[in-house]
């Protein structure tokens, strides 16, 4: 298991909440799971970054899946602004997340935690951005174009 995080340039909220941008996000990484077989466990956007938690098959794997999504999300997002410029900040951050319970626990805890720690929103299921909070609550899925 890996948790995954990448920014935008500058901190540049070129991922902020809404109805066009949610769709797209959700979508990429719907394409991106199939095209994959990726097994994502937790995700949440805010306006700048991202976090996911997810179990790779390989490093091959991961960095497929991840390219493909940071450079679909940088494409499709971008063009919704009119963004031509750099998107990203820099190359994904992954770290190794070991196998005992209570460290893969306090990862999805972090996870699950964003928007909340930064004091947006009360409860994580209040974020109006693509969150797993509701889908992990629900047990329904994350659904994008």
């Amino acid at each position: 298991m890996v948790e995954v995080t990448m920014r935008t340039v500058h901190g540049r909220l070129l991922l902020r909440p809404s109805r066009a941008v949610n769709d797209l996000i959700v979508g990429v990484i719907g394409r991106a799971q199939r095209r994959y077989g990726m097994r994502l466990h937790a995700l949440a956007v805010l306006g700048n970054h991202w976090h996911s938690l997810m179990s790779p098959d390989s490093p091959q794997q991961l960095a497929a899946f991840v390219d493909y999504v940071a450079g679909n999300i940088a494409r499709e997002v971008g063009r919704l602004h009119e963004w031509r410029e750099k998107f990203w900040a820099r190359r994904y951050r992954s770290i190794v997340v070991s196998h005992e319970e209570e460290a893969q626990a306090g990862r999805l805890e972090y996870i699950l935690g964003q928007g909340v720690r930064e004091g947006l929103v009360e409860r994580p299921h209040q974020w109006p951005g693509v969150h797993c909070a509701v889908a992990l609550e629900s047990g329904t899925d994350l659904e994008g174009t």
